[in-house]
């Protein structure tokens, strides 16, 4: 755990680092995959993350039709 930025409380809290991949077709959300992170251990970003999670699901059959990413 570590502060961060809440865009829901719109200032820093105490939070878990969590990235998560979900799949929508608009009206329902199906979380794909998830990554817990800590930077300051093994120097990744969610950034960095993002593209292993993608590969895993790709792998895995998950063929969207676009990916959109926020970080």
């Amino acid at each position: 755990m570590s502060r961060q930025w809440s865009g829901k409380h719109q200032r820093v809290i105490q939070g878990i680092h969590l990235t998560s991949l979900l799949w929508s077709d608009g009206d329902k959300q199906i979380p794909w995959d998830y990554q817990l992170y800590e930077q300051a251990l093994d120097g990744a970003t969610k950034n960095d993350h993002f593209p292993t999670m993608l590969a895993s699901a790709k792998a895995r059959g998950f063929q969207p039709k676009c990916v959109a990413f926020d970080s």
